[in-house]
Order: C-alpha cells, then sequence, then structure tokens
C-alpha cells in the first residue's frame, strides 16, 4: 500500500460508490453497491421516505444492514492495507448508521 491511498465512500440510503486512487492494475477505480433488499429499492423507487410508522421501522434496519454492508467491505480493504485514509460523504439519514 502506498501512504498516500486514499479513498472516498460517496453514500446514501441505497448505494454507496468508493472512489479509490489509481490501483496499478489491480480492478476497477470505482467500486459500487447497491442495496439489495426489497424495502429500500422500493422506497428509493418512490422517490420519498415512507411514512411514520410502522413501515419507516423496516426500511431503517434495512438501511442500517446495507451501511454495516459496506463498512464490512471497507474494513477487510483496510486490514489489506489498500488504503491510509478514507473521506466519508453521506446524506444526513445515513450518516448515524455509520458510526
Amino acid at each position: 500500500m502506498s501512504q498516500t491511498a486514499f479513498w472516498i465512500l460517496a453514500i446514501d440510503e441505497g448505494r454507496a460508490r468508493i472512489l479509490r486512487t489509481p490501483c496499478e492494475g489491480k480492478g476497477p477505480r470505482d467500486l459500487l453497491m447497491r442495496a439489495g433488499w426489497p424495502r429500500i429499492r422500493a422506497w428509493m423507487t418512490q422517490g420519498h421516505p415512507p411514512a411514520p410508522g410502522t413501515a419507516a421501522v423496516p426500511v431503517r434496519q434495512d438501511m442500517v444492514a446495507f451501511c454495516e454492508h459496506v463498512a464490512a467491505c471497507l474494513d477487510a480493504h483496510r486490514r489489506a492495507g489498500d488504503f491510509a485514509r478514507l473521506a466519508i460523504l453521506a446524506t444526513a439519514t445515513v450518516a448515524p448508521a455509520l458510526r
């Protein structure tokens, strides 16, 4: 790993993009992830958050699961020494789930 390896995570409720420094031919420069959970996908298609109440809880759980999936991917790359620094750009609803 280069001491200057710098990655950027841009994430919202259903999509994540990891922009990586040039990887010396080790795969694509961007890693793209989409939430595979149906409730999030339906919410993203509708374009507005679910109404308060019981519908919001499962969507929130799906969003947290998606964030955990993205975090696990980043942690694996961090442990492998693929990057030294990470910048995170997240929507206001996702940022608390990334903690």
